[in-house]
Order: structure tokens, then C-alpha cells, then sequence
């Protein structure tokens, strides 16, 4: 008996695994095929950044298709264009067995702010992919800006009347614009001080104050804001003097049963000089191995009220001043070269 048992058990567990095997019969299906006039346009990203450098005259922007076969023009629309900076084709040409084709923009360099973003929005003249396979975007969005290669050159310290009352110096780094001078006949070289505010504790926002000016190559002084260079440098491009982003927020606080208010906190660059009195100063002649010379900045900073007018976060200091020295190495290729 218990010999049955065992026997039906195998035959009702074999029938079962039959049974259960039968379901997955005739259930394949085979994959749609692609139409064969598809091409498949595509922006492999839909959302990018492109950086130039202010002697550059156009940027390019890539368009990729699935399908190589035969010469192909593709239309596009502009979605989007700020401060009509550039007036980019509205077609990509394929060549016949290519599976990518560039579109090169032409930009004007006097409706740009230097190192603040406009955006170009382009889309492909269709509803839909028309390739079931095709990879990317029909739409892509182009954060173009106007800026130099900045390479971390030197570390030194600030003292600053409005970050500390007591004139306790912070760290601070100093950068060189890399392809600045590409040619090598420019006399000055180009400095910043990046992220000022926030290398002082004041904010933790990227680019709190880029502190950006040029000196002469020789002896590193004669110091200039960077909108104070001759403007043949530049080609026109405009620089956001009056209005710098700090990072930092200033609370006015309300009367009666009016609310607190929060406004954001914005620096003028007013001047730079170099500070001869520092016994820091130097000149280019002395045995040591770096050139140092101090730097005195002044600025303002202000917010603006609900109704657009400029106040002074403080009315009895209308104007603050910092001070650094900076340690030029006296070579001045070891600061200036350009990375590849």
C-alpha cells in the first residue's frame, strides 16, 4: 500500500509539473519591427552646459540618429532663445552613413554677462520618436555661458571689516585664469579670489562672490577690477559689476504685526588697489622666491526692498574693505600655463 501511495504521489506530481509547464506554451511574441525609413533623431541629453571662452565666436550642438542610411535633414524648432544671444540654424544635415551631425551656433558676445548662464531650447520638429528603438531626446536644453578655466593657483588669507569686526583673517584661495592670455602677448594676468563669502562662514551657496581682477604680469601689481579692462579683451561681453551674488540673506525685521522679511544680500565691486603700505608689498628684485604684494578691495553691500529700492544691510557702513596678500610664484608660467 504505502508502495501505491508513493507510486500515484510521482505520477500527480509529474502531471502537475506537465500542467504547469504547458502554461508558458505559444506565449512568445516577436518584437515589433522598426520602420525602415526611421531615422531616429535624437539629442542624447536633454539637458546640457556648454562654457567659451570670451575670444570664441560659436559653440556647436550635436544631433544623433539610429539610422545611417542616406543623406537626411532634420528640422528643428527654437523653444527657447534668452536675451536672443544667438539665431542657431533650424535644420541638422546627416551625410549619408553618419549617425551624428553638428549644428554650429553663431553667438553675439555683446548680449552675454560674463559667467552668467543663458539657456537655448531646441526640439526636433516632430510629436514623436518616429524610431521605436531610438535612444535620447526629441528636446534639449543648452545652459550657455561665457567664462575662463580657472586653475587653484595659491592659498592665502583675508582680513575683512564686514566679516569680522575683530580682523581675524580667513582662508582664501587664489585661482589663475588658465586661457586667459592663449597667445602670449597679453601683459596682465588674470586672478580670482572664488567663492568668497562662503570661504569666510558667511554662506554655503558655490560662488558667493568671485572676487576677479587682473595684474601686470611683471610685478603683479597695478591691479584692476575685471570690468575695468580695456574692453578689447572681451569683444563687447558685458560683467555683472552692481549686482554680485553673495549668498547672503539679510532679515529685516517687521513693525507692529507686520512679519519678518528676508531679502538677498548684493555686493558692489567698487575698486582694488595695491596696498603700499603693507609691509607684504614687495618688489619683483627682492632674492625671495615669490613676488608678494597686498591688495586692498572695497565694496558695498545692499539689498532691495519689495518696491525694487536699494538699501545698505548697514546705513552707517555704506562701504567695507578687505585686505590679502597674495604670493606670486616669480615664474610666471608655473601660474599661467594652460592645462590640457
Amino acid at each position: 500500500m504505502k508502495l501505491d501511495k508513493l507510486y500515484i504521489g510521482l505520477l500527480f506530481t509529474s502531471a502537475s509539473f506537465m500542467v504547469g509547464c504547458s502554461e508558458y506554451e505559444d506565449t512568445e511574441t516577436t518584437s515589433p519591427q522598426a520602420d525602415a525609413n526611421a531615422i531616429g533623431a535624437n539629442f542624447a541629453k536633454e539637458t546640457q552646459t556648454i562654457k567659451v571662452a570670451p575670444d570664441t565666436k560659436t559653440f556647436d550642438i550635436t544631433m544623433n540618429r539610429v539610422n545611417p542610411t542616406g543623406e537626411k535633414v532634420i528640422n528643428v524648432k527654437n523653444v527657447r532663445i534668452d536675451n536672443n544671444f544667438c539665431n542657431p540654424a533650424t535644420q541638422f544635415k546627416f551625410e549619408d552613413g553618419k549617425m551624428s551631425a553638428k549644428n554650429v551656433v553663431n553667438y553675439d558676445i555683446s548680449k552675454c554677462t560674463f559667467q552668467k548662464p543663458d539657456t537655448l531650447t531646441i526640439k526636433i520638429d516632430a510629436d514623436a520618436k518616429d524610431h521605436i528603438y531610438g535612444d535620447g531626446y526629441l528636446q534639449t536644453s543648452v545652459a550657455f555661458v561665457v567664462d575662463y578655466t580657472w586653475k587653484d593657483s595659491i592659498k592665502t588669507t583675508a582680513v575683512d571689516e564686514y566679516i569680522s569686526s575683530d580682523k581675524a583673517p580667513f582662508p582664501v584661495t587664489v585661482q589663475i585664469a588658465t586661457d586667459y592670455d592663449k597667445k602670449k602677448n597679453k601683459t596682465t594676468t588674470l586672478v580670482r579670489l572664488p567663492d568668497y563669502f562662503k570661504n569666510a562662514g558667511k554662506t554655503t551657496k558655490d560662488g558667493a562672490a568671485n572676487i576677479q581682477f587682473a595684474v601686470n604680469n611683471s610685478d603683479r601689481k597695478n591691479p584692476q577690477l575685471i570690468w575695468n579692462i580695456s574692453n578689447n579683451d572681451f569683444g563687447g561681453l558685458k560683467f555683472n559689476k552692481d549686482k554680485i551674488e553673495t549668498g547672503i540673506s539679510h532679515i529685516v525685521e517687521g513693525t507692529g504685526d507686520e512679519e519678518d522679511k528676508t531679502y538677498d544680500v548684493y555686493m558692489k565691486g567698487l575698486s582694488i588697489s595695491e596696498n603700499t603700505s603693507s609691509d607684504a608689498s614687495t618688489t619683483a628684485e627682492t632674492e625671495e622666491e615669490t613676488i608678494d604684494v597686498t591688495y586692498k578691495l572695497e565694496y558695498e553691500l545692499y539689498y532691495k526692498d519689495d518696491e525694487g529700492v536699494e538699501h545698505y544691510i548697514d546705513e552707517a557702513t555704506p562701504k567695507y574693505s578687505s585686505e590679502f596678500t597674495i604670493k606670486f610664484p616669480k615664474t610666471s608660467d608655473s601660474i599661467t600655463s594652460t592645462e590640457e
